[in-house]
């Protein structure tokens, strides 16, 4: 076995110089207080003479800067195109310049007070109009106490002024390594209980005046190379020459610059140089010193013994600075919320199930209605309130739910059966006759029944596909390990658990005539398969999506067994390692012989991380496809129920595609404190419009009324 480092040359770093146009510029007054000047090709500050307040807000993206860079100069240039009477009476002061602290919108209205602000806009009570407010009216508490600059403006018309100095430069180096902070700046008047100060500065919509950012940096030097230290593997050693080496746990070290990343790749012949990735962006870590322990692929216990199996290490340039989220609460007083969707009927209602057996309605003004939609409670089995994974799972809508009001619920009752722990029913109700917001609860209709060996790993996502056929999630039957009959469950297709099924709720060519099994599901035909398998090789599917945008992929969250979390793209017919593999490493690789199973073959996880800091039990969510926040679209969030059962510290997530085929973890950073959410973190909703929310609650189980919903937003 031999090992290879490659080196990638290392440059002097550079200086270069960027001239930025604005993102967006506009102004907010008082006591106009709900309107919105953001079309005008000015943008006010200072007193009108009228017991007026004007602010501006302007913005710049600096993401051409390239991550890392030093800031090494910084001028806002802008020029003076408007004074009150062209001059007369007029009262000069100084203008600061403040780091906004959290977001807003320009938006499109004009008019030299502005006109009443839409949705989403930035006025002086509101940073996003019926969306956000600011801390407190006018702003002045979102920005920053100390000025970043401070210029002294006359009466001339079309005079040009610059902002610049040691505030400036720290603003724009803040901003270039907290891009999802950056907020721009605000504009004040030092004397804004004077009289006329006011004074209008050319905004972007004023194409020969407009302001612009100048900024001086130095690019970073690119990584310096990766170069391996040791390899040992446990249950070999090295012959002469080396012919054969039997499988143990191989573990790689190298050295490399502690603000990288790299890439592990493999080859199995020199003479090819065909290289192939093993494992894509390792963080590295901060001594320097990089240890990598059963990295895939084909020197892993899990593998059967390999010849010329051939290493190198790659250094990456540093990963994009993460982005910053804001949890707006928008609804308390749960016990413990499990799924939050909406109808997809127009009505901007979201549904909210909460564990112990209730569907609630948060009305589009925000309001959870007193009563519930649906109380099931009395059909689940008995919680118990110190921890439980059965309860109320799953709730979807049917995607023609506008014109016959038939939804979904997947929910733990008792067992028919002593031998086992509970049965999961998959139902279809009905909204009542006379009320949208109630259901009429004995319109049940019992589609499926799963019997469950244990309390856990329960699975019981439910979610429509493009295709109109409704996926279901199902874990493994609980317990630790699969250990149920030789096998398992996850890896055999009589049964259904460990497994992604799909169904058609419209048809009735089931066993038991209550929906219908689609004919190109990829069982269909084989012997002794149950049909309704879409996907197997799952522990406990905990929860997937499908993204409502792009290509429409579908992506699974498993939870792992004792040390590593997975995500994964769901494919019809794959068979995800489950109990042979958890992650992309081996967990018991013999059963993968007795089953006849290649595991080369077997689908591997976009991303996995091992538990401790990062976490204990992955919480699939979305890929956001929604409007308040364009940095993440795209994006997959997700997050983990905490990192120890012992005390609330769920984490938020989200993957990045930044490479094609290549997914990158990032933590998001939680505005303005930062941390974690300090509450167990159970679940990701996703309204009609796209925006993703977390339920959290601050109890272990299902218990008490810690239960809410926040609302992920832009900072």
């Amino acid at each position: 076995m031999l090992t290879l480092a490659t080196a990638i040359a290392t440059s002097p770093a550079f200086a270069d110089v960027v001239s930025l146009a604005p993102t967006g510029d506009t102004f907010i007054h008082f006591p106009d207080v709900d309107s919105n000047a953001g079309a005008n090709p000015w943008f006010d500050a200072g007193t009108d003479g009228n017991g007026g307040v004007r602010r501006g807000l302007i913005q710049f993206d600096v993401s051409s800067i390239p991550p890392g860079s030093t800031i090494t100069s910084a001028v806002l240039r802008m020029v003076m195109t408007k004074v009150p009477g062209n001059g007369s009476g007029a009262v000069n002061s100084s203008f600061e310049l403040r780091r906004m602290t959290t977001g807003w919108a320009e938006g499109v209205q004009g008019g030299t007070s502005g006109s009443p602000a839409l949705p989403g806009e930035a006025t002086w009570s509101a940073r996003m109009k019926d969306v956000l407010p600011w801390t407190t009216p006018g702003a002045t508490n979102d920005a920053r106490i100390a000025a970043s600059a401070s210029v002294a403006i006359g009466a001339t018309l079309f005079t040009p002024y610059s902002w610049t100095g040691t505030g400036v430069v720290a603003d724009v180096q803040f901003w270039v390594n907290n891009p999802s902070v950056n907020a721009g700046w605000l504009l004040t008047s030092t004397a804004e209980s004077g009289f006329r100060t006011v004074r209008g500065f050319a905004s972007r919509e004023d194409v020969a005046n407009g302001p612009r950012l100048e900024v001086g940096y130095i690019s970073p030097n690119p990584p310096g190379p990766a170069r391996f230290a040791s390899i040992t593997l446990t249950n070999a050693f090295l012959p002469t020459p080396p012919l054969l080496i039997s499988n143990g746990l191989l573990t790689l070290t190298w050295s490399g610059d502690t603000n990288s990343r790299f890439d592990l790749q493999y080859s199995t012949s020199l003479s090819s140089n065909e290289w192939r990735l093993a494992q894509a962006n390792i963080p590295a870590d901060m001594s320097g010193s990089n240890v990598l322990t059963d990295p895939p692929y084909l020197a892993s216990p899990a593998y059967g013994a390999n010849s010329n199996v051939f290493y190198r290490v790659e250094s990456l340039p540093p990963s994009k600075p993460a982005l910053a989220v804001r949890l707006q609460v928008v609804v308390t007083n749960l016990v413990s919320p499990t799924v939050l969707t909406h109808a997809g009927d127009g009505s901007g209602r979201m549904f909210i199930a909460d564990q112990v057996g209730h569907v609630r309605i948060v009305d589009p003004q925000g309001n959870l209605l007193p009563g519930p939609f649906l109380d099931i409670s009395n059909r689940m089995v008995v919680l118990q309130p110190g921890y439980d994974e059965r309860g109320l799972l799953g709730l979807v809508f049917h995607p023609g739910y506008a014109t016959n009001g038939r939804f979904f619920v997947y929910y733990a009752a008792p067992s028919t059966n002593a031998v086992f722990n509970n049965q999961t029913v998959l139902s279809e109700f009905a909204v009542s006759a006379g009320d949208p917001n109630v259901a009429d609860a004995s319109s049940e209709r019992i589609l499926l029944t799963i019997d469950q060996p244990e309390f856990n790993h329960e699975g019981g996502a439910l979610a429509f596909g493009p295709d109109g056929y409704l996926y279901i999630a199902s874990g493994d039957g609980g317990g630790g390990g699969d250990q149920h009959g030789p096998f398992g469950n996850a890896q055999v297709l009589t049964n259904l658990l460990g497994k992604i099924l799909r169904i058609d709720v419209d048809g009735t060519n089931s066993d038991n005539g209550e929906y219908g099994i689609p004919l190109d599901n990829p069982f269909v035909g084989t012997a002794g398969a149950r049909t309704e398998i879409y996907a197997y090789g799952f522990r406990n599917p905990w929860r997937f999506s499908f993204d409502r945008g792009g290509s429409q992929r579908a992506f699974v969250a498993d939870v792992g067994q004792n040390v590593w979390e997975e995500v994964n793209i769901l494919r019809k017919g794959g068979n995800y390692g489950w109990r042979i593999m958890e992650g992309l490493h081996a967990f018991d690789p013999a059963l993968a012989a007795l089953l006849n199973v290649d595991i080369p073959g077997l689908e591997q996880p976009i991303i996995e991380y091992p538990h401790g800091p990062l976490g204990i039990s992955i919480i699939g969510g979305f890929v956001y496809r929604g409007t308040g926040y364009p940095q993440l679209a795209g994006k997959y969030v997700f997050g983990d129920f905490s990192t120890g059962f012992g005390a609330p510290a769920g984490v938020l997530y989200y993957l990045d595609e930044t490479r094609p085929g290549i997914w990158e973890h990032f933590t998001f950073q939680l505005h303005p404190g930062g941390g974690n959410l300090g509450r167990f973190l159970k679940g990701f909703g996703e309204d009609e419009s796209g925006e993703i929310y977390v339920l959290s609650t601050f109890l272990l189980g299902p218990s008490g009324t810690s239960g809410d919903v926040r609302k992920l937003v832009r900072p």
